[in-house]
């Protein structure tokens, strides 16, 4: 009857230890040490995140457009429900550019995450003077989504799958970033990118994986106050992205191509962080 009992025990011991790991331990570390988007939900949920995007020139700045990010909560009955929306609004005047794309051009993009903060479904609207694209994709396993693309430019809708890894985190409006947990000079990890403007600009929407590296640290000002921040690169196949993170995991500055000729914008938060709601 000991040997049931101690069985028994060592059973619910092996039970209790594998959950604690797999809902405990293992989403611990992966907050630690890869940027998903745990950090980026409890920012949105205390404070506003608004950045205002800036064209560099000769005489100075000109700002041409923001982007807004928040987030909504839902309440979860199973792990793998839906939990979180990450949307984005990103809008642009694109006669600032030089564009002959219409006046303006406004970026929608929702990100529905798991309780894990894992992606299950990445949707993107386009408004510009040719019409609406339209980027609807679907998760279908840990590796790959399912992706439908309307265009005016086209009769039919394009449907195909794309592979990227729903544990890291996709680009966020024109911002490739997610900042992990911790950082630290020398770190680097993977962010995988959808570009809904390659709707508009480019042959096909793909995936790209890129490579983040923590280089240098810099101090900066946000709306006249000096912050001390980490510099981040992002590096992908003829992309290049820059942002400047707090020590904090706020991000302060980007610096991010745009269009077919890569145009570097500035995008700097409107307000120094720490505005609660």
């Amino acid at each position: 009857m000991s040997r049931v009992w101690n069985c028994a025990i060592f059973a619910f011991w092996a039970l209790a230890t594998g959950l604690l790991v797999r809902e405990k331990v293992l989403p611990a570390l992966l907050e630690q040490y890869y940027p998903t988007y745990a950090s980026t939900m409890r920012r949105l949920q205390e404070e506003d995140y608004v950045m205002g995007i800036f064209l560099a020139g000769q005489s100075g700045e000109r700002r041409i457009g923001s982007s807004a990010t928040s987030v909504a909560t839902f309440v979860v009955e199973r792990p793998g429900d839906t939990a979180f929306a990450l949307r984005n609004e990103t809008a642009i005047d694109l006669s600032a550019l030089g564009m002959a794309l219409g006046t303006d051009l406004t970026m929608r993009t929702t990100t529905l995450l798991d309780s894990f903060h894992h992606v299950k479904s990445y949707d993107a609207l386009l408004r510009t003077g040719l019409g609406d694209f339209v980027l609807n994709g679907v998760v279908r396993s840990e590796h790959s989504m399912d992706i439908m693309v309307t265009s005016p430019l086209q009769n039919d809708p394009d449907r195909r799958t794309i592979y990227f890894d729903n544990a890291m985190a996709l680009s966020n409006g024109l911002s490739p970033f997610q900042s992990p947990e911790s950082l630290a000079i020398g770190r680097s990890w993977t962010i995988h990118r959808i570009d809904p403007l390659s709707a508009v600009f480019g042959a096909e929407v793909k995936t790209l994986a890129m490579t983040a590296l923590v280089d240098r640290r810099e101090t900066i000002q946000i709306a006249g106050v000096p912050f001390d921040a980490f510099v981040v690169i992002v590096r992908g196949d003829r992309y290049q992205a820059t942002a400047w993170i707090s020590e904090d995991g706020d991000i302060l500055q980007e610096r991010v191509p745009f269009g077919p000729g890569g145009l570097p914008l500035v995008m700097r938060r409107l307000e120094a962080p720490g505005k609660r709601r």
